[in-house]
């Protein structure tokens, strides 16, 4: 072989993806077909468990094969097939992945368009990531919010320093809010804070148990928050949704009885 032949060859496997290691073994496997363990050793100076491993690797990409000699493993190289092979698959994951990105830019450009258009929802999981959509609440603009609370909602499954950061929170960015809550023993009597921060009412008889949600609606937005259970909440930001939705709760609020 043309020494620069072998330096070309030596630093397009590297450019294919093998290491360091493996080029030196597949080179000295390539110029000595059937070769033994020992002489590739001699020739790359690798240490024989790193050898052995670089010798898996390679058997493994189905660069080389191997073979018995009077009960003693040899090795060749299985040609250039192996690499077309391998190549022509890379190819085509790569078009696939370029598919996909066109696809998911085409997603992001008409999420960019919903979202200059005011109309877009946005998934929260976990329960950081649900406290993080109340953050985002607390930052409304109007300081305004209207409340769905069931019974079992994600802030009753938080612990009590987070439940108390919520009520502080919210009294020191001064938003106000109407609520509609489930009865229950513990909210049958309101403190006067309550009564001025969240002006409870209990929901419509014929409403009750149907929410299995908290319901935060504000500016554009309503904020669904699920069970603390399942830690998934959905912010949709659409006035025409936001605006039928308050109307719907101005209504349920017309009718709910005082605490």
């Amino acid at each position: 072989m043309i020494y620069s032949t072998f330096m070309d060859l030596k630093e397009w496997l590297l450019s294919y993806g093998l290491n360091e290691s493996e080029t030196k073994v597949y080179l000295s496997i390539l110029e000595n077909p059937n070769i033994k363990v020992a002489d590739i050793q001699r020739q790359t100076h690798i240490v024989r468990t790193t050898l052995y491993h670089n010798i898996s690797l390679l058997k493994a990409k189905g660069l080389i094969s191997e073979s018995k000699t009077n009960n003693v493993s040899v090795y060749k190289t299985t040609g250039t097939n192996s690499f077309k092979s391998e190549i022509e698959h890379r190819i085509k994951n790569e078009k696939k992945s370029l598919l996909s990105l066109i696809e998911l830019e085409k997603d992001l450009n008409n999420n960019k368009q919903n979202k200059l258009h005011g109309s877009y929802i946005e998934r929260f999981e976990g329960t950081n990531a649900v406290k993080q959509s109340i953050e985002n609440a607390f930052r409304c603009d109007n300081k305004s919010w209207l409340i769905i609370a069931p019974v079992d909602n994600f802030l009753m499954g938080c612990s009590k320093k987070y439940q108390s950061y919520y009520l502080s929170e919210k009294k020191r960015r001064n938003i106000r809010s109407r609520t509609l809550w489930d009865p229950t023993k513990e909210i049958n009597n309101p403190t006067l804070k309550d009564l001025f921060f969240r002006a409870p009412k209990k929901l419509p008889e014929e409403y009750r148990d149907n929410f299995k949600s908290l319901f935060i609606i504000y500016d554009n937005t309503t904020l669904i928050i699920d069970s603390y259970e399942q830690k998934t909440a959905h912010a949709i930001y659409n006035n025409d949704s936001t605006t039928i939705l308050k109307l719907m709760f101005n209504s349920m609020w017309e009718i709910a009885e005082d605490y």
